[in-house]
């Protein structure tokens, strides 16, 4: 069970952060300019590996992000690149479907 922030982060994979990139590692430290406090994250390579995956999404800044992932464009977002082996479901509320 994930949820997801109105930049799209995913766990804690943030946009344009160097975690995002680890592919051997099943988790990572992430700090840096806005992240605070320090913490551990999943990598995709942890995230990738689960059978399914839900992602959990509320409030209407998150619209945006919620349009920029499942939307008809590919977007680079960390969120859109989550890929359990079988199952991805998204729960997200009326007020972050931007309606």
């Amino acid at each position: 069970m994930l949820g997801m922030g109105a930049d799209g982060h995913v766990a804690s994979l943030f946009p344009g952060h160097a975690a995002l990139a680890e592919r051997s590692r099943l988790a990572v430290a992430v700090a840096g300019a806005g992240i605070e406090p320090a913490r551990v994250s999943l990598t995709y390579r942890a995230l990738d590996g689960a059978e399914a995956a839900l992602v959990m999404v509320s409030g209407a800044g998150k619209a945006e992000a919620v349009r920029a992932v499942l939307g008809a464009a590919r977007s680079d977002l960390p969120a859109a690149r989550l890929s359990p082996r079988e199952t991805l479901v998204w729960l997200v509320d009326r007020a972050a479907t931007g309606f």
